[in-house]
C-alpha cells in the first residue's frame, strides 16, 4: 500500500510540476511588440506595437532596443497585457517595469 501510496504522491507531484502556474506563467502576445529599455533606469521598458511608429522620445539617446516579441510568444515579466491594451488607444505605446534584473532577458 505505500508503493501505491508513494506512485500517486509522486505522479500528483510531477503533474503539478509540469501545470502552468498564474505566478510564473506569463501572458501570450497578442500583437508584435518591439521594446526598449531606459539605459539610466534598466527596470524601464517601453513596448510599441509593430504597426505603430516609435515615439519620439525612444528615438533619443537614452533609449535601447532590447528585443521584438512576435505575436504568440510570452510577454515579458510585468508587461500587464489588459493596461497595455487600455493605454495603447491613448498614446501608442505602453510602459511598464520588468522586475528581472537590467542583465536578465526580459
Amino acid at each position: 500500500m505505500q508503493t501505491t501510496t508513494q506512485t500517486v504522491t509522486s505522479a500528483a507531484c510531477a503533474a503539478i510540476a509540469r501545470a502552468p502556474s498564474r505566478l510564473t506563467s506569463r501572458p501570450i502576445a497578442s500583437r508584435g511588440f518591439n521594446l526598449f529599455r531606459r539605459i539610466d533606469a534598466p527596470e524601464l521598458i517601453c513596448a510599441v506595437p509593430d504597426d505603430r511608429a516609435v515615439p519620439g522620445f525612444i528615438t533619443s539617446e537614452g533609449w535601447a532596443f532590447v528585443e521584438r516579441v512576435e505575436a504568440g510568444e510570452p510577454l515579458p515579466q510585468g508587461f500587464d497585457a489588459h493596461a497595455a491594451d487600455a493605454v495603447l488607444a491613448w498614446n501608442g505605446f505602453y510602459l511598464f517595469e520588468s522586475w528581472l534584473s537590467a542583465r536578465a532577458s526580459l
